[in-house]
């Protein structure tokens, strides 16, 4: 069954369906492997963690768990904010507290001005961003820290670790994340499905259904093979034989009978960015008795010559585009359809 050229294209098309969703689900596990330690902090976070852990810490990409919630023994305000400039004002997105844990102490980015007895947050290095007019500001907090410290106890050996804490918003982009995975996986694995169905039954692809509207779909497919055999005239992405226009496309293929044609036009788009044109792209839009409409996209050329060759295996459709004729098409086909009947019986003028 099937063993055609129709049939060649239907299995064409489920492999390609196949090939480009299994492609999506090797990206979204590659996604979620490269983000397995985010979301898993962000699943089972925030952790505790000890000062022990904390003081033997140099580079805090090494922690596995480093969305961990930190008590502090004191807290400082060094009067640092980060601010974002808009159109007309400028606004507070963060600021910057010092906790102090024994002799140390550790930078925590908050998102609120009023200081807590503890903070939860991802352990990060500093910004890399504006990092010396940072490294500047923190250096300064440091200083006054440092000797407001030696002043009450002169034996205290003030160490600053050298990360930070984001306690901002941890979870947001895992929303995102998760969101998209989960959507893509779902698309992926749906297709997976509907493939695996069309593959064990070509009757389930919708190029079937296209066919359909012609008679009995396999016995078209093999009139169309049938001429196929003597040598189609491709023009384009689009092949004619005598009676029939054939587009295959990544995941299906098109067909129109040419004597079922009634109306085709050359539809033109331009493309612009920024108001700038950046180019046209051509499409010649094909109509059936049957009120379906395929699209060949190509070279104006080629689409120039689809139109011609349509109209020359049908000379008594309609050609080219008017607001009125596509109004018409909307409001009754039937109409249309009727004065090509016509235009078809009264033969060539």
């Amino acid at each position: 069954m099937w063993q055609n050229i129709i049939g060649e294209y239907i299995r064409r098309a489920n492999r390609n369906l196949v090939i480009v969703n299994v492609l999506v689900l090797l990206a979204v596990a590659g996604v979620v492997s490269v983000s397995w330690r985010y979301l898993e902090n962000c699943l089972k976070g925030p952790f505790s963690i000890s000062r022990e852990k904390l003081f033997s810490t140099s580079n805090p990409e090494d922690l596995k768990q480093y969305y961990v919630t930190v008590p502090a023994d004191d807290i400082i305000d060094p009067d640092l904010t980060e601010t974002e400039t808009h159109s007309y004002w400028v606004t507070t997105s963060a600021h910057y507290f010092l906790l102090r844990l024994d002799d140390h102490f550790l930078v925590v980015k908050s998102p609120y001005a009023k200081m807590e007895p503890q903070y939860t947050g991802a352990l990060v290095p500093f910004p890399h961003d504006n990092a010396e007019k940072f490294e500047e500001n923190i250096n300064a907090a440091k200083n006054d820290i440092v000797a407001h410290y030696r002043q009450k106890s002169p034996n205290m050996q003030v160490q600053f670790l050298p990360y930070m804490m984001d306690a901002t918003s941890f979870r947001t982009e895992a929303y995102w994340l998760v969101g998209f995975c989960a959507i893509a996986a779902f698309f992926g694995i749906s297709n997976l499905v509907k493939a695996s169905k069309r593959m064990g039954d070509l009757n389930q692809h919708p190029a079937v259904a296209g066919l359909l509207r012609y008679g009995n779909a396999q016995d078209v497919s093999y009139q169309i093979d049938t001429e196929f055999r003597m040598g189609p005239k491709k023009i384009g992405p689009a092949q004619f034989t005598d009676s029939w226009l054939v587009k295959p496309s990544f995941f299906g293929v098109d067909v129109v009978k040419l004597d079922s044609v009634v109306w085709a036009y050359e539809k033109v788009t331009q493309h612009r960015t920024n108001g700038i044109p950046t180019g046209k792209t051509y499409s010649a839009l094909i109509y059936d008795r049957h009120k379906q409409m395929v699209e060949v996209q190509g070279k104006k050329d080629q689409v120039e010559q689809i139109l011609a060759n349509v109209a020359s295996k049908a000379p008594w459709i309609i050609s080219g585009f008017t607001k009125e004729l596509e109004k018409q098409w909307k409001a009754s086909p039937e109409a249309v359809i009727a004065a090509v009947d016509q235009r078809k019986q009264q033969g060539p003028t």
